[in-house]
């Protein structure tokens, strides 16, 4: 389907378009304000699961449990 407020064609229409042999709307190019806000977020949740799993290794560590 196509968003009308923004003019992107949803993936799900592109998809069948592709499978059906029709040509579909190109998408139009990313905003690069959108690309680097969500590079962000991506970048300090990354962060986040890295810091609590490095936590929990040293609780894991210091309770003496062995494996």
């Amino acid at each position: 389907m196509v968003d009308k407020r923004s003019g992107v064609v949803d993936g799900v229409v592109m998809c069948h378009a592709v499978r059906t042999g029709l040509v579909p709307t190109p998408k139009p190019h990313a905003d690069p304000v959108r690309v680097a806000e969500t590079g962000r977020r991506l970048a300090i949740s990354l962060a986040g699961k890295i810091k609590c799993r490095k936590k929990a290794e040293q609780t894991r560590g210091s309770r003496g449990v062995s494996g």
